[in-house]
């Protein structure tokens, strides 16, 4: 059984009273985008066609414009029964036409999907004027050529954002590590305020251990999940060693 992206928009518009050449417009409305939402989804479900190829035969749109209607359909398969009606009725339609083009030659034709990569080469590895392709094949081309420059504006805008993301980040990694810096050189202020004029017994020596080994802690701990508690651990310490050296 042979059904292809062709077959499908010719049917749905036939079925929603549009043409094919509004479903691969850019018009809105719901008289126009819910057809055209339809018919991406069957060409998903009925044909082997990914979403990028789903774009190029159908209208020159990228990916994600074909993933995002054919999310809006299948929930509205569980929600709306006249949708979810018209899927099915479609579907029998289609799969009909289908397995009638496998049995004639002239339907089979008709309904052919017509790649725009391909007729791109022909193009290009024709002789000068020994080419004369169809109409059918010219619009291929164009909504090929559309395709490819959604898509790269797509691209072009993905990455635009990733940098803009990666700005961001790096903006906050630069303003945490200043903060670190300034926290880490107040506690060592703290620290060595501390420890001048002190006489050195076996509860403050071991108070001043604990800093330190909380302090080697935060160290270790920064720019990471830990760096908090590490954080209030050292001041804890801090607190303790202060209180020691009041008592001696």
């Amino acid at each position: 059984m042979t059904i292809t992206c062709r077959l499908i928009s010719e049917t749905v518009a036939k079925s929603y009273g549009v043409t094919v050449r509004d479903l691969n417009s850019r018009r809105k409305g719901d008289g126009v985008v819910l057809p055209r939402h339809m018919s991406w989804t069957l060409a998903r479900r009925l044909t082997e066609r990914s979403f990028p190829e789903i774009g190029r035969f159908m209208g020159g749109r990228d990916h994600t414009t074909i993933i995002h209607g054919v999310r809006r359909i299948e929930e509205a398969l569980g929600s709306d029964p006249q949708i979810a009606a018209n899927y099915m009725q479609l579907v029998e339609v289609i799969t009909v036409l289908g397995e009638a083009s496998d049995k004639a030659d002239r339907t089979a034709v008709r309904f052919h999907d017509i790649d725009p990569l391909e007729t791109a080469e022909a193009f290009l590895e024709a002789k000068f004027r020994d080419f004369m392709p169809s109409l059918e094949a010219i619009r291929a081309l164009c909504m090929g050529v559309l395709h490819y420059v959604t898509e790269l504006d797509h691209a072009n805008a993905m990455l635009a954002q990733a940098e803009t993301e990666l700005e961001r980040h790096q903006d906050i990694l630069n303003t945490q590590t200043d903060l670190w810096h300034r926290e880490r050189s107040t506690l060592e202020d703290r620290l060595a305020n501390l420890a001048l004029g002190t006489v050195r017994t076996d509860a403050a020596l071991a108070a001043a251990a604990t800093v330190v080994t909380k302090l080697k802690a935060l160290n270790s701990a920064q720019m990471t999940i830990n760096e908090r508690p590490a954080r209030k651990a050292l001041e804890a310490s801090l607190k303790t060693l202060q209180t020691t050296f009041e008592r001696i």
